[in-house]
């Protein structure tokens, strides 16, 4: 997915005097408060890899197209706690969640708040978060936390790569993002 590209939405000053935390900070406060982007999703392990290409409008709206390996992909939206999955004929299938709605994807920016070691080259500012905060990015306990990065600039961030181990093999989470304006609409399928 290409860099971000930013229509209307206030840039953060990255001056060269700023602090590479407060760097960060200004640009997850920044996507906490976009009305929505677009994403693209890698995640692999030895052995496995899924692709999420989709759309987030806030507060709680996700389309997500899931490419697991090489089988066929599944496609979701979800509004709050409604969940809309298309089968394999095509036919979209509405749930509720009965747990907590998964679809504030701010909340990952959110968990970059707690990032310690923070050091930044140009537009990538680096990053180790610890293993509760790691455990709200990966899903799962990590024993060392987790070291990442994130590409900042004009529309907040643009690229977030984190790398954790759990259950015994190695994580790698890289999300691109793209801010727009006006914002992706997600809809319930008809």
């Amino acid at each position: 997915m290409a860099l971000a590209a930013v229509a209307g939405i206030a840039a953060p000053t990255f001056a060269a005097g700023r602090s590479p935390g407060r760097a960060l900070r200004a640009a997850t406060v920044q996507m906490q408060r976009s009305p929505g982007y677009r994403f693209t999703a890698a995640i692999t392990t030895p052995g496995s890899s899924v692709t999420i290409t989709g759309e987030f409008q806030a507060p709680d709206r996700v389309h997500e197209v899931v490419q697991i390996g090489t089988t066929a992909s599944s496609e979701l939206v979800m509004i709050g706690p409604q969940v809309y999955a298309k089968d394999r004929s095509g036919t979209w299938r509405s749930t509720t969640s009965t747990g907590p709605a998964p679809t504030d994807l701010r909340s990952t920016f959110a968990t970059l708040g707690s990032a310690d070691h923070v050091k930044r080259r140009a537009n990538t500012i680096t990053f180790h978060l610890r293993a509760d905060a790691a455990k709200m990015l990966v899903g799962a306990s990590t024993a060392r936390g987790l070291a990442g990065s994130a590409t900042v600039g004009r529309g907040g961030i643009s690229r977030l790569r984190y790398r954790a181990r759990t259950g015994g093999r190695d994580v790698i989470v890289t999300i691109d993002y793209v801010v727009t304006n006006p914002p992706p609409t997600v809809a319930a399928p008809h």
